[in-house]
């Protein structure tokens, strides 16, 4: 996929999601552009809340954009979903954080640490409940909410959630997420694995150069990748997972769901991975405001059964 054709699933994803939210006649609340952190102009986040609710179960959601573009806004197409989860009944926080080339891993996930540890400090200012809070990403965002979830060194931090808050989480949602980062050639031997060598092996930018998204926001130590790489944090104890996947997704990701759900699972951590019929990368996540798809019903259900109690391996 070329930059130009990238750009044009981007804007043709956007007026899908730019329909407005799937419940009108919810009046939500909503409160913009809060400062989480004082680094940069970026560290900023939403909250979106039904009028008159107390006590309701939060979700933080976080951005797609492959680490180097995007916002919780986006012309309205991260903030249109956010709308649509907060209707269902949730307390939603969408947040921003710094992009690659600016930064490299780890801030990115660092940034979106330092957003849930404002959650859990300020129940007054957006009401929710912070013993039952979701965390839900698409793309890139998936990628960081679920490495934020199974990596135990960016909770205890300065700045962070605290160690004792991990509890709370009681849910975790990838919507066409990557889970393993390549490093180098490493591209490469994926693309070999899963039959799509010049699909995946890299995306062309202008001049026909290969552009790499993962070395732009990773690097090429392949420790440093792999330990960014959520599939290699699988482990007991983790809150359940839902894994959505678009049947038309960008090559690759739904071989990696399959090797992180099958890592959760070999650990006794609940998944749920589930293909979506005739959607792509980007309109899986426009199928979230229409309430009767299979998107919306899918995690819809997950985040409100994981806020009752935890869930069992399907």
């Amino acid at each position: 996929m070329n930059i130009t054709c990238f750009g044009l699933v981007v804007l043709l994803g956007g007026l899908c999601l730019g329909q407005g939210p799937a419940h009108p006649k919810v009046v939500l609340q909503q409160n913009l552009d809060i400062t989480y952190a004082k680094v940069s102009k970026r560290q900023k986040l939403d909250v979106f809340r039904p009028s008159g609710s107390d006590k309701l179960p939060i979700v933080l959601f976080v951005h797609g954009g492959a680490w180097f573009m995007g916002d919780k806004d986006f012309f309205g197409v991260h903030r249109s979903v956010a709308k649509s989860i907060a209707t269902k009944g949730f307390v939603v926080i969408a947040t921003n954080y710094r992009l690659s080339p600016d930064v490299k891993h780890p801030a990115h996930v660092e940034d979106v640490a330092k957003a849930l540890a404002w959650v859990f400090a300020n129940p007054t200012i957006h009401g929710g409940d912070v013993t039952k809070v979701s965390l839900v990403g698409h793309s890139a965002g998936a990628h960081l909410v679920t490495l934020l979830a199974t990596d135990s060194e960016l909770w205890g931090k300065t700045d962070g959630p605290k160690a004792s808050d991990r509890s709370s989480v009681c849910g975790v949602v990838g919507l066409c997420g990557v889970y393993r980062i390549p490093a180098g050639n490493q591209i490469k031997n994926l693309a070999e694995q899963i039959g799509l060598a010049r699909q995946i092996a890299g995306i062309t930018g202008p001049g026909g150069k290969t552009f790499n998204p993962f070395k732009i926001a990773f690097g090429e130590d392949e420790a440093i990748c792999r330990n960014a790489s959520p599939v290699n944090h699988a482990k007991k104890g983790l809150p359940p997972f839902l894994l959505l996947v678009a049947e038309r997704d960008l090559p690759g990701l739904g071989f990696m769901a399959g090797e992180f759900e099958g890592a959760l699972v070999k650990s006794g951590v609940p998944c749920r991975n589930r293909t979506i019929p005739s959607t792509n990368h980007i309109s899986l996540l426009a199928e979230i405001n229409r309430p009767k798809s299979q998107t919306a019903t899918e995690l819809t259900s997950f985040l409100q059964e994981v806020s009752r109690h935890r869930i069992s391996n399907p």
